[in-house]
């Protein structure tokens, strides 16, 4: 089991990351918090009972800028710029500590700062997960106006709409929040009251009670620094252009994501895409619809191994549950999850883990393998091989012996 915090200096900061993971070597994934200002350290226990993402990834959990138990220097020289040289700097660490390309998973203004920082990172991250994103402020603010209107008597909606149209100071941001949270728009069966308490509560957890009122002082000072930034916001007037995989989710019932800001993505997202609307999601779409998102951080790292027809039956009644893979391209490791595709209709037919995995040249595998993929001798391998790869299948051509696990229905519902 993985779990250590690392202090990292960028740019005149003291940033706090907990990378946690069931064992070493799986596929790092960075999460960027909502916000602005919200910490995210004293929020691990929760997304570990909730995702359970360390079965499957290295999870860098990070404090961004100004947030937690930070200075209040740090909280009081933020803007959007630096948060996004900072996920930079953060990305490229974790890519160099794991040696692998990590996925960011954003929420909110963490997606939007993942959005912002797309391009910059085409070398170094492999994807991106992007949950309920500030794309137009401007649209935003309408929407929330036009749902708190819906829901709120004329005349207290009166005493309020000045503050809340297009908040660009905390107190006002708060009041906002509050009232959208009161009447479901953030999450789920959670009122304000018990979010707050919740929130309360595993800041004394996570940083102590000296460290909640710095996380709580820091909180209002960074969204005074960056709020009337988010106010003008509109990623539509210079859509990032990046080279991954972006992985769109919406939850339909967010009072700050309109139809018309889902009108506009569909229009710019690129073929390897995706975008996710969960009907019964609000802002908060990753704890109302767990399983939904979980699902599509699974697939975004999954790594499909084509099966001929004939293997197909064998491997989903458990006789066959090893696969010998030339010239790998896929990077296979253990820990690995597959989605595993019949090569003649291109459909999906299970998913499994890499459980195993073993690397020698062709011509020092042992009776055992041979008999276990259902190979003769030695010649026979080489002969079958080449008619596959060509004359360049040698004895000395590696091979991975890839073991793997079938995943059970209950596996695969998060």
């Amino acid at each position: 089991m993985i779990d250590r915090l690392v202090k990292l200096e960028i740019g005149g900061s003291v940033q706090k990351v907990r990378l946690c993971a069931r064992l070493d070597g799986l596929p790092p994934i960075l999460i960027v918090q909502a916000g602005p200002g919200l910490p995210l350290l004293n929020e691990v226990t929760r997304f570990q009972e909730r995702f359970r993402l360390e079965e499957d990834f290295l999870v860098a959990y990070w404090d961004q800028r100004g947030c937690g138990d930070a200075s209040r220097r740090d909280a009081e020289c933020v803007s959007f710029e630096r948060q996004t040289d900072d996920l930079c700097f953060v990305a490229q660490w974790l890519k160099t500590e794991t040696g692998q390309k990590p996925s960011l998973f954003g929420v909110s203004v963490g997606a939007t700062i993942c959005l912002q920082a797309a391009e910059r990172l085409s070398s170094v991250i492999t994807s991106i997960v992007a949950v309920s994103a500030d794309l137009d402020a401007s649209a935003s603010d309408s929407s929330a106006e036009s749902f708190l209107k819906r829901r709120m008597s004329r005349e207290k909606f009166a005493r309020v709409a000045k503050k809340i149209v297009s908040p660009i100071n905390p107190a006002d941001f708060q009041l906002r929040a509050r009232l959208l949270s009161d009447f479901g728009g953030f999450e789920r069966g959670k009122n304000f009251g018990k979010q707050s308490y919740e929130m309360v509560v595993s800041l004394i957890r996570g940083y102590g009670l000296a460290g909640a009122v710095r996380s709580l002082r820091n909180m209002n000072a960074v969204q005074r620094k960056l709020l009337p930034e988010l106010s003008t916001l509109n990623l539509f007037t210079d859509w990032p252009r990046p080279t991954m995989p972006i992985h769109y989710v919406f939850g339909q019932k967010d009072p700050l994501c309109p139809p018309s800001s889902i009108e506009s993505l569909s229009s710019v997202v690129k073929e390897s895409d995706t975008l996710t609307l969960l009907p019964d999601a609000s802002h908060m779409a990753h704890f109302d619809e767990v399983a939904a998102v979980r699902s599509v951080i699974a697939r975004m790292h999954m790594k499909t191994l084509k099966f001929r027809r004939n293997l197909v039956e064998k491997i989903l009644e458990g006789s066959k549950a090893v696969t010998w893979r030339l010239f790998d391209d896929k990077d296979l490791r253990v820990g690995d999850r597959l989605e595993m595709v019949d090569s003649e209709d291109g459909t999906r037919f299970a998913e499994a883990d890499i459980v195993a995995l073993e690397e020698k040249p062709l011509g020092t595998v042992s009776d055992d393998d041979l008999a276990e993929n259902g190979y003769r001798d030695r010649d026979e391998v080489l002969e079958v091989n080449r008619k596959l790869y060509g004359e360049r299948v040698t004895a000395e051509t590696l091979v991975k012996i890839v073991r793997f696990r079938l995943q059970k229905p209950d596996d695969l519902a998060g």
